[in-house]
């Protein structure tokens, strides 16, 4: 190996990061308690209020599908666009799903529109099945964009710089939109029409990483689906090159590796894809 390559140093790094004795049985639900404290400090979630929702007149309507995109203005100044999709046929209760999506042109992508033709349609699957989708624009994508957007695979994007920008406050990208998340939750708890007893979150590649965090940190979410976003830190985000949106300062200095957080969504289900 080249005598100058920091390979070995970040080697180092990593070899030396948190030892922590596994949790037992008896202590496990504690060390859960401890962890959820701790991996809230670092993704910087804080409580969002949703101050109104605005409904937009249009819909769109295929296959005997509908969509409706709500506009939610949030206390931190922000406003998050979410898309309902459902069956004509569906009665309520609906059953809920909230979908992340990854990097692509926002949640609309999943409904089978915008400009990114991977994972479109990803929604229908669950309308078909009955399912009411809600699928939030993540911070950085759709019509969610900040500073500095760059066109990637043929949509626009600014979670890079956005990423950046919230480190030099002290917050994280992933933690924003788990907060987002957090919201949709307390919304969704205010509708008369759902089935609350199994609230799904899913999500693909940088979705299925903020579905997994939303789970292991909102104990409301029965059932997590994590798609092409498990695998060691080590031999993905830390070996290869991947967006900046995907790393939180000090992670591990507080968990061994993915597994240690995977295992805060115990012991409700979580599907690994």
């Amino acid at each position: 190996m080249d005598k100058y390559s920091l390979i070995p140093h970040l080697n180092e790094l990593y070899n030396n990061r948190i030892k922590d004795k596994a949790p037992t049985k008896s202590n496990f639900f504690a060390w859960q308690d401890k962890k959820r404290k701790e991996l809230t400090k670092l993704l910087t979630v804080e409580k969002l209020s949703i101050l109104k929702i605005n409904e937009k007149k249009d819909k769109k309507e295929k296959n005997g599908y509908v969509v409706v995109q709500k506009d939610f203005h949030l206390s931190d100044g922000t406003v998050m666009p979410v898309y309902f999709g459902q069956a004509n046929f569906v009665k309520p209760p609906f059953r809920p799903i909230i979908i992340y999506h990854g990097h692509a042109d926002g949640a609309q992508t999943l409904f089978g529109y915008g400009m990114t033709k991977k994972f479109q349609n990803y929604a229908e699957e669950f309308m078909k099945r009955g399912y009411l989708v809600i699928a939030p624009d993540q911070r950085g994508f759709g019509n969610r964009l900040g500073s500095a957007p760059i066109i990637y695979n043929g949509y626009t994007r600014s979670c890079r710089q956005l990423a950046f920008n919230l480190m030099l406050h002290g917050k994280t990208i992933l933690g924003e939109r788990v907060s987002d998340g957090f919201a949709l939750v307390d919304y969704l708890g205010t509708r008369k029409d759902l089935d609350l007893e199994k609230i799904i979150v899913t999500g693909n590649s940088g979705g299925g990483t903020v579905a997994m965090l939303h789970a292991a940190l909102d104990k409301r979410v029965s059932v997590s689906m994590v798609g092409s976003a498990f695998c060691e830190y080590k031999h993905s985000i830390m070996d290869l090159s991947h967006c900046e949106c995907n790393y939180v300062p000090g992670l591990l200095n507080h968990f061994q590796e993915i597994w240690q957080v995977g295992a805060l969504v115990a012991p409700r289900p979580m599907l690994i894809i």
